[in-house]
């Protein structure tokens, strides 16, 4: 049943706002901080405690008329920082402009609380997966990783053959 919700969704077009979204705030490499987002698009991040019964369950939720985001203040930085991103997800894809979401909206549950998710959750998913770790910064990492492995090799082989691979100096690089 997952995969056809999944099918419901345009995941294309959810990656490509969350891409628009770091494009224009100029942000090129992590750490993505989502609460800074959240307020340069005039929202206000509130931690709140839910209280026992919903504590485990609830994650946070998006109040767009009052601009506000409520995370669980129990959660760990991370999980706040990608539940504002979830949130932040609803309001940038227009979700709030949906009846059905407006109607049958209340807060972000956990995997293990929740019910099946609906499309405009699957959205906010890949939008805040999106948002926080994007492919280009993946290639960015590999690219320099990639790059040290290959410094690393030419001053081993410079070390343990006694001539220089390189033509150069790699130390000062």
């Amino acid at each position: 049943m997952a995969t056809m919700i999944t099918s419901e969704i345009n995941e294309s077009r959810v990656k490509s706002r969350a891409l628009s979204v770091l494009e224009t705030h100029r942000i090129w490499q992590p750490p993505v901080v989502a609460s800074r987002l959240a307020n340069a698009y005039g929202f206000e991040v509130i931690s709140a405690v839910f209280g026992p019964e919903n504590a485990r369950c609830v994650a946070g939720y998006i109040d767009v008329p009052n601009k506000k985001i409520v995370v669980n203040a129990e959660d760990t930085p991370f999980r706040q920082n990608f539940t504002i991103a979830h949130e932040l997800g609803h309001f940038l894809l227009a979700h709030h402009e949906d009846a059905d979401f407006v109607q049958n909206y209340s807060v972000m549950m956990r995997n293990t609380c929740a019910v099946e998710p609906t499309p405009m959750e699957l959205e906010a998913n890949v939008f805040a997966d999106n948002l926080l770790v994007p492919a280009m910064f993946y290639e960015s990492v590999l690219i320099i990783t990639l790059t040290q492995r290959i410094k690393s090799s030419l001053v081993f082989l410079e070390c343990t053959q006694g001539s220089s691979v390189t033509g150069g100096d790699l130390s000062n690089e």
